[in-house]
């Protein structure tokens, strides 16, 4: 689609949520306003967020984390050190995107970068998220307000799974969790490296290209 726009890249290092969130709705108030669309990418301290179906009850053990609910779908998640997290907001009627297929763009990111490297990784056709087998990799949750985009996705580089044991990781207590980095050799990029090429992955699903 030649009539894409380049989406910019900007990488907020390592912030809490709220910070995140803070700059998510600038850009989302500048880009239903017309201004060029935008990937935030981050890694956050550690934070449990509750979708719109989430509930308190799904954080069986938080030891201290700050919950905060938010209005993306889906329902629990954990965001922490070794994660990347991808915070696109774009108008879909510039991408020629519906909201379906704009979460498998999200989706495809993760699944071609995890190609490269050698590890197939699929989708569930169920539930959101890429996937290794029963376990997720990548959690996917967005919110569309004014026909753009926000929230988005978080790919798990090197976190600490132990985690995923405070909580039932997007409802769903029977399936498993793993990381990039069980999955291939050394040396893994930094959080910085691995969310910048998963951003790059996320603008050719898009037909477009990433201005730094």
């Amino acid at each position: 689609m030649s009539d894409c726009p380049e989406l910019r890249y900007r990488w907020l290092g390592r912030v809490d949520y709220d910070k995140g969130l803070e700059e998510q709705m600038d850009c989302f108030q500048s880009v239903s306003e017309g201004a060029p669309p935008i990937i935030l990418a981050c890694e956050h301290n550690p934070v449990f967020t509750l979708g719109r179906r989430g509930t308190a009850e799904e954080i069986i053990n938080p030891e201290g984390i700050p919950i905060v609910p938010i209005n993306r779908g889906g329902r629990a998640t954990y965001h922490g050190p070794g994660q990347a997290v991808l915070y696109p907001i774009i108008k879909l009627e510039t991408f020629h995107l519906g909201v379906r297929d704009y979460i498998r763009s999200l989706e495809q990111a993760s699944i071609q970068w995890l190609a490269k490297a050698g590890v197939e990784a699929d989708r569930d056709g169920e539930n959101p998220g890429v996937w290794i087998g029963d376990s997720k990799i990548a959690a996917v949750g967005v919110h569309v307000g004014r026909g753009t985009t926000t929230h988005g996705m978080s790919v798990n580089l090197d976190l600490d799974l132990s985690v995923f044991n405070q909580y039932v990781p997007c409802g769903l207590p029977f399936r498993g969790v793993t990381r990039v980095a069980d999955l291939i050799r050394p040396p893994l990029p930094s959080v910085e490296e691995f969310a910048f090429q998963l951003a790059q992955e996320l603008a050719q699903t898009l037909h477009s290209r990433l201005k730094l």
